[in-house]
């Protein structure tokens, strides 16, 4: 399928595009910004003027009249300096703060859609520190501290050499001459820390990563004794980001004051030298000499913010790359409009035709075409790594098929949309994700609220009635993280009942019933069967009792289909279902002599 012309533009400049639309939405703010930059700018050129009025005419004439009125003007000039700059500092946050939460979601929208063989090979943790820390380096800090300030800082720089040039031409040149120079080494400096500060963004990637990964398989790592492991991994990289952070610090501190220190040392020397002759020579005022010594680090002051927010460009290019990284990610199909109907009741048949399918690792489906008729249960039983599963995942439309089409009621599934096609499948997967809520959140899903008389419905098919019913908070009981408080069979019923209370017109079932004990797998054979009600139910199974009532079998293998049937009649093949079935009675067998065994003795 051809990409949307959307999909095509997002890849190339995204993050800079969307700061540039938020900047132009919050026009009236960066305009009221500006204006109290101006005012603020000016009100902080008066002081060295007042200064020099002070030395020169009020003290020299003795007019108390006009020294108190100029100690009034230098007092109130930096206490209205405050002021603006509180106002300004208010502004800029809040407009550095919407460029992030712009980026931010637009940045989780995009990888909420993206295409899952794309968002797969991204790690969590990755995304997690683009989605907060990056976009938020873009906006709070880049956005707000160094990108609005300039055009402050530019009209301070014009504005003190106006009046610098006004005062004495010569002495402004003279302290002007730092400029070239100290400007040239901070742009060579800030590209050499480019790649440094990619390597110390992927450090701190690494970190997150990790720290996510650990905390998620914190059982898994205590079961196997790995905490001596994960100690020396974690100290590893704390030794890793003690020394990345060292040098990106250091030289940042290099690239800020080396230029700095090069500019105020040797451009105050030389304003010093050249204008204590001027005074020597009667040619410039003490008072003249002293507005110059306040203009000018005023002066290079703003220099070195312009020169900063220049760094700082070329570090945060080092996050935008990461955040289009993500944009570039491929989305969703969103351009299909055709909506299959919302039914009760009533299945839909399904056909897949020479559907062949690769995912990055290897395996797929090659050339698979089957038809499931409307309300018919098929199971599908294979080997592990055979494609079972890729089935569910094109059907969902999580992949796009590489060749050939999947058809819902002669529906080509590339052109319904997918809100719809989802809307009409209930899905029980093999790993079942559980949200850190109650049963009852878990169960209605996305929903807020919902019937509860189809709640309570959906949890008395599934059992999940007797584990409530034991539990002090009933159904607002708290599952714990991916419902760790919860058995591996209740987790399994709790992602049946979410299915069920959609009553959706298609039912998929990955290994649904692996996690449960017989008698309860039992029980559950029964509800799908009831819930089925009419509706279509294609169940992926390990365990062949599960399917061994489904109206068709298909064995699945290598990716494609080794053979049909129904079980009486994959049965008397004797083929590969037939193996299947005779190695899990055998097992069983010898699971019960050894249970028979154990008691007897």
């Amino acid at each position: 399928m051809a990409e949307s012309t959307e999909e095509q533009t997002i890849r190339s400049g995204a993050t800079a595009r969307i700061v540039l639309e938020e900047l132009r939405s919050k026009v009236y703010h960066v305009a009221v910004i500006v204006a109290l930059m101006l005012v603020g700018s000016g009100v902080n050129l008066l002081q060295p003027l007042l200064f020099r009025e002070l030395l020169d005419t009020a003290i020299p004439t003795a007019d108390t009249t006009l020294v108190l009125s100029l100690l009034v003007g230098l007092m109130a000039v930096p206490a209205s300096a405050i002021c603006l700059m509180y106002v300004q500092d208010f502004l800029k946050a809040y407009v550095g703060n919407a460029v992030s939460q712009a980026l931010r979601k637009r940045l989780f929208e995009h990888v909420l859609h993206a295409r899952m063989e794309d968002a797969e090979n991204v790690s969590t943790g990755e995304i997690i520190f683009r989605i907060t820390r990056q976009c938020g380096q873009l906006g709070e800090e880049y956005v707000a501290r160094e990108l609005l300030p300039v055009l402050s800082n530019v009209v301070v720089l014009f504005g003190a050499y106006a009046i610098m040039v006004y005062l004495n031409w010569k002495l402004a040149l003279v302290s002007a001459v730092v400029f070239p120079p100290s400007y040239y080494l901070s742009v060579r400096l800030a590209r050499r820390s480019r790649e440094l500060d990619r390597r110390f963004t992927d450090v701190l990637e690494e970190g997150e990563q990790f720290l996510i990964e650990t905390f998620h398989g914190l059982r898994t790592i205590r079961a196997l004794n790995g905490e001596a492991r994960e100690k020396k991994w974690w100290w590893g990289w704390l030794d890793r980001h003690r020394s990345i952070t060292s040098k990106v610090n250091a030289f940042h501190d290099l690239i800020l004051n080396l230029p700095n220190e090069f500019m105020n040392n040797i451009g105050i020397a030389c304003l010093f030298g050249y204008g204590a002759y001027l005074v020597i020579q009667d040619a410039l005022s003490i008072g003249t000499l002293m507005a110059f010594t306040m203009y000018t680090p005023r002066a290079y002051g703003a220099v070195r913010a312009i020169m900063n927010a220049h760094i700082g460009t070329e570090r945060v290019k080092v996050a935008a790359g990461k955040i289009d990284e993500l944009f570039a990610l491929r989305t969703e199909p969103a351009l299909a409009t055709v909506e299959l109907p919302t039914l009760r009741n009533v299945g839909v048949a399904i056909e897949f035709k020479d559907v062949s399918f690769h995912y990055s690792r290897g395996f797929g489906v090659k050339n698979l075409s089957f038809r499931v008729e409307k309300g018919e249960f098929l199971g599908i039983v294979g080997p592990t790594g055979g494609g079972k599963s890729t089935i569910f995942d094109l059907l969902m439309g999580f992949y796009i098929p590489e060749s050939g089409a999947i058809y819902t009621d002669g529906l080509d599934i590339s052109e319904v949309s997918l809100k719809s096609l989802r809307e009409n499948i209930g899905s029980v997967s093999q790993n079942v994700f559980l949200w850190n809520t109650t049963l009852r959140r878990n169960i209605i899903y996305p929903h807020d609220e919902f019937d509860e008389g189809k709640v309570i419905r959906a949890v008395h098919l599934t059992r999940m009635d007797e584990f409530a019913g034991n539990q002090p908070e009933g159904y607002d009981t708290v599952v714990g993280e991916n419902g760790i408080m919860l058995s591996g069979g209740e987790r399994q019923r709790l992602a049946i009942a979410r299915a069920i209370i959609r009553e959706p017109r298609i039912l998929l079932m990955d290994e649904g019933t692996s996690a449960l004990d017989a008698l309860t797998e039992a029980k559950v054979r029964d509800l799908i069967d009831r819930a089925g009600n009419g509706r279509t139910k294609i169940v992926i199974a390990h365990r062949l009792a599960t399917v061994l009532h489904a109206d068709r079998i298909i064995v699945v293998d290598e990716g494609r289909i080794a053979e049909s049937g129904t079980p009486a009649e994959l049965i008397a093949k004797r083929r590969m279902f037939f193996r299947l079935f005779e190695a899990q009675s055998l097992e069983i067998g010898d699971r019960h002599e050894q249970h028979r065994t154990t008691s007897a003795g």
